[in-house]
């Protein structure tokens, strides 16, 4: 059922609602990701600033997830899991920056393959699975 008028084509209806569809999972993540019910503070400002902050963030998770190339949806969790709390450091050996990174043996190769990924110029080459071989 749909309110578009009778005339209207199925491909119309279907581009009408395709780009409304994913709504509830998109509140649903910021809910469970972001902590959405709890932005309630004392100004009506500082509550705009945080929704907009996390409004934020949530599209440049995905967007970092599309640039990957992941047909699948990671939630934030996943995200922290596996690649928010590797801890590392910067450093300036030689005046050369580097991120060093404490990633187990098991996940090298997918983190290798991931930073070709980031770092590669073009956007649809060095394809990266979404999750480390451990977690699967």
């Amino acid at each position: 059922m749909t309110s578009l008028p009778a005339t209207a084509s199925p491909l119309a209806v279907w581009r009408d609602y395709n780009g409304r569809s994913d709504c509830e999972n998109v509140i649903k993540e910021l809910q469970l990701g972001f902590a959405l019910p709890t932005l309630c503070l004392r100004s009506f400002w500082a509550t705009e600033a945080a929704l907009s902050l996390a409004t934020l963030t949530y599209n440049l998770t995905v967007l970092f997830e599309r640039h990957l190339g992941w047909q699948t949806k990671v939630t934030i969790q996943s995200l922290r899991f596996w690649l928010f709390i590797t801890p590392g450091i910067i450093a300036h050996p030689a005046g050369k920056t580097t991120i060093k990174l404490a990633v187990p043996p098991r996940e090298r190769d997918w983190w290798s393959r991931l930073w070709d990924k980031v770092l590669s110029p073009f956007p649809n080459c060095n394809a990266v699975e979404n999750r480390p071989a451990f977690a699967s």
